[in-house]
């Protein structure tokens, strides 16, 4: 079946090109650089064919920022640090994956941030709104007069107007405060 065969850092940056260059991560050249790194801190590693090894962990690199590839690649705190044996794709990703976590987070928060800003400036921004004098016309033509300078009960309309507009009875209208409501204090 298949013969296990060492994987040699050095082959690293002969990887062949598997992806397209629309990722948001780093370039071909840096991913190769990081996979050499990665498991030049390793012992070879016998694998089915290095070359596939290789080639998926370049394009997995290709994926994130350089700071999560300095993280991961880190002899303190990085996989180096943390594993025995040269890790697998699924085991790089997983520590790509955590470190991206943080960013990702920020990423959300940043742009949540900027989504709210947007709200606000479009509730200041009062440009949109009617004036003082529209509402009061409007009301108007309602006959319902806002405006400063009318006395007290002069809404325009009689009593009797006024509780046939609403459908209130003699009982309904009585119960109505003449004067505003005093706070308690």
């Amino acid at each position: 079946m298949f013969k296990p065969v060492r994987i040699d850092p050095r082959q690293v940056g002969q990887t062949p090109s598997t992806n397209s260059g629309s990722s948001p991560g780093v370039s071909q050249q840096e991913a190769a650089e990081a996979a050499r790194r990665l498991f030049s801190y390793f012992p070879p590693r016998e694998v089915g064919d290095p070359m596939v090894v290789l080639a998926g962990t370049v394009e997995l690199l290709m994926q994130y920022p350089r700071s999560v590839l300095a993280s991961i690649l880190s002899p303190i705190s990085g996989l180096p640090a943390t594993m025995k044996w040269a890790p697998s794709v699924a085991e790089i990703r997983e520590a790509c994956e955590s470190r991206m976590a943080p960013i990702r987070d920020r990423q959300r928060a940043q742009a949540a941030l900027r989504d709210q800003l947007q709200e606000r400036q479009q509730i200041e921004d009062r440009s949109s709104r009617k004036s003082y004098d529209e509402i009061a016309d409007d009301l108007a033509r309602h006959g319902i007069n806002i405006r400063a300078g009318r006395s007290a009960g002069s809404a325009g309309q009689s009593k009797d107007q006024f509780k046939e507009r609403f459908g209130l009875s003699d009982a309904d209208f009585d119960a109505i405060p003449d004067q505003p409501m005093q706070e308690v204090g």
